[in-house]
């Protein structure tokens, strides 16, 4: 009777455990159908390639109105080009420093103002007066070339007692060639001061005279006052700096190239020059300078330069940053279209239309390497033989974001 009873409390045990089970498996049935397990995390609408970005189908008659005129997308041969970094430059020997050429007090020119730095300046223009006392400043070049005088005339007695006493053999030939560099040392002395003197005596100047006279100083050359070291009514000193004046005419750009890569640059072909960030103006036309051959050990770079004429250096500034691309040697196939057929986005994407249909035109993206004359030579784009847009680009595009005829 005990067993009986156990085992009829396991068969009930047993029948509420299958219902229960049976009763999970109906209710996660249901979750699984209602709420599938496998959702994707995002869904994209009518999904399109980049190519199929955007296309614009006119009629006939708007066509004909924009003008639109097509040429099939070429590959061929073209000069290659690489863009390098520049820096501008002024020419040897473009910059002068103007200084004083005696004691005195500097001021405005007669008739003249004071100059500025900034100011541009023309070659024999007046640019300062320097005010001395004169009879001060050729008195001590008198004394000078007196002293001088007395210094050459001992160099040389001594010269000539040495050599008699090496002829005799009473003196060793370092003393015989000490003393002739002495007396060579006494003799330049003497020339310099002589030439100082003769110098003053030029000026007009008139020894012990008391008056004051007036040196006007001139501009070197034309140029563009870069710096002023003095004031109006500064006394200054001989040889003290005053101002510098900067040639514009030429300037030079130095373009620093690793010697890897020298041979490849076609040296006697003219850069192009452009400001950084300007990319639709015109480039500057630079053709190689003459200039000294300079390189960096640190950097194992080799300079080259290139002149810009006058006409040109207006648009640039000494010391500027600018964009070169130079010529390399040899032709080599490449992808092209016109380049009235490239058109630019507000981020400077580079965009081109192709003919895909009867007045039928898709907006395609291109990489657009460099521009030379009329072509764009591209780095990807369009397959050989592609039918584009070359002409009324700007309408098309236009057209497309509803600002077109």
């Amino acid at each position: 009777m005990i067993v009986n009873d156990s085992l009829g409390r396991l068969t009930v045990k047993m029948v509420v455990i299958a219902l229960s089970l049976g009763a999970c498996a109906l209710g996660c049935g249901g979750d699984e159908a209602a709420h599938p397990s496998h959702v994707a995390p995002a869904t994209v609408s009518n999904p399109v390639n980049e190519t199929a970005l955007a296309s614009v189908r006119l009629t006939p008659q708007a066509a004909a109105r924009l003008g639109i005129e097509t040429a099939r997308v070429q590959r061929r041969a073209v000069a290659r080009r690489r863009t390098l970094g520049g820096t501008v430059a002024v020419p040897s020997g473009g910059q002068i420093v103007l200084s004083a050429p005696q004691s005195g007090t500097i001021l405005a020119p007669e008739g003249h103002v004071f100059p500025t730095a900034g100011e541009v300046v023309v070659a024999g223009e007046p640019l300062m007066e320097l005010l001395t006392l004169p009879g001060s400043d050729l008195s001590s070049a008198g004394r000078d070339v007196v002293l001088a005088e007395i210094r050459a005339k001992i160099a040389d007695a001594n010269a000539e007692r040495v050599a008699k006493l090496l002829a005799d053999g009473a003196q060793s030939e370092r003393a015989d060639q000490e003393a002739q560099a002495e007396r060579s040392a006494a003799r330049a002395t003497l020339d310099a001061a002589r030439a100082r003197l003769n110098q003053l005596r030029g000026t007009g100047m008139q020894p012990a005279s008391g008056s004051l006279t007036a040196l006007v100083l001139t501009a070197p050359h034309d140029g563009v006052v870069t710096a002023l070291h003095v004031g109006r009514g500064q006394a200054v000193g001989p040889s003290q700096a005053l101002l510098e004046v900067v040639a514009m005419d030429p300037l030079w750009v130095r373009v620093p190239v690793f010697v890897g890569e020298l041979a490849d640059i076609a040296h006697t072909q003219p850069a192009e020059i452009r400001r950084l960030g300007d990319t639709e103006g015109a480039p500057i036309i630079a053709e190689p300078a003459v200039a000294p051959a300079l390189a960096d050990a640190a950097t194992s770079s080799a300079d080259l330069v290139y002149s810009v004429s006058a006409s040109e250096s207006a648009r640039l500034r000494p010391g500027e940053r600018v964009s070169v691309s130079v010529m390399l040697a040899g032709d080599a196939e490449r992808l092209v279209v016109a380049n009235s057929a490239i058109i630019y986005d507000v981020h400077g994407g580079a965009w081109l239309y192709a003919v895909s249909g009867e007045n039928v035109y898709e907006r395609r993206r291109v990489d657009v390497d460099y521009v030379d004359a009329e072509w764009a030579i591209l780095r990807r784009g369009p397959e050989v033989g592609t039918n584009i847009v070359t002409v009324a680009v700007a309408e098309l595009y236009g057209t497309e974001f509803g600002a077109g005829k």
